[in-house]
């Protein structure tokens, strides 16, 4: 990734600028998003980053540009902010196009279905935040980085917040297998910790 992905600042500006412009229309919208943005943060999804000029070698830097998918049939998050790992700039890779997808560990449904014609009980679960449970590397988090502001009459470029992503973000090319591969891991343990009980 580090000889591939491109420093896409410029475009993430540009983008951020039409947001604070669609949040000045909107400011009800605002609010609801901020609240987001703040729990991330108590959450510690997201960790402020303080800009330094980039270093030959260094790490790669990418931003991602973000917005929100309104959900009005929802009860309780009306909102998702949604990071967009597919944006890029003229000529250049996107982050998506430079993550591996990994390979796909869903099982076979036609197996899972008869699966549940094994045995007398089933279990299902929904896990909440799913992917923002899983922890992004240290290393790794520059790569999520994304602008802020919550000053909207006098906006500036110059004076925005930076900010990374600690967590793995749905919509990113590798996110699923992560997941999947996160969960794997878990139930192995659960697994053979229940054996190991057992005798």
């Amino acid at each position: 990734m580090k000889h591939l992905l491109d420093d896409n600042r410029s475009v993430a500006l540009n983008r951020h600028s039409k947001l604070v412009k669609r949040f000045n229309r909107d400011k009800l919208l605002f609010k609801d998003y901020k609240k987001i943005i703040d729990d991330y943060s108590k959450e510690n999804i997201i960790e402020s980053v303080i800009e330094t000029p980039k270093l030959q070698g260094s790490h790669p830097t990418f931003y991602l540009p973000h917005t929100c998918v309104k959900r009005l049939d929802k009860t309780t998050t009306k909102i998702r902010i949604v990071f967009e790992g597919s944006s890029h700039g003229e000529n250049q890779l996107s982050l998506n196009d430079c993550l591996n997808s990994g390979v796909n560990l869903n099982p076979d449904l036609s197996e899972l279905i008869l699966k549940f014609r094994e045995y007398p009980i089933a279990y299902t679960a929904d896990i909440e935040k799913a992917f923002l449970q899983i922890e992004l590397h240290e290393q790794d988090r520059d790569v999520a980085r994304f602008f802020w502001t919550e000053i909207l009459n006098d906006y500036d470029p110059k004076s925005l917040q930076v900010y990374r992503l600690t967590r793995v973000l749905f919509g990113l090319t590798s996110s699923p297998f992560m997941l999947a591969a996160t969960i794997r891991h878990h139930l192995k343990n659960i697994t053979i910790n229940f054996l190991i009980l057992q005798r």
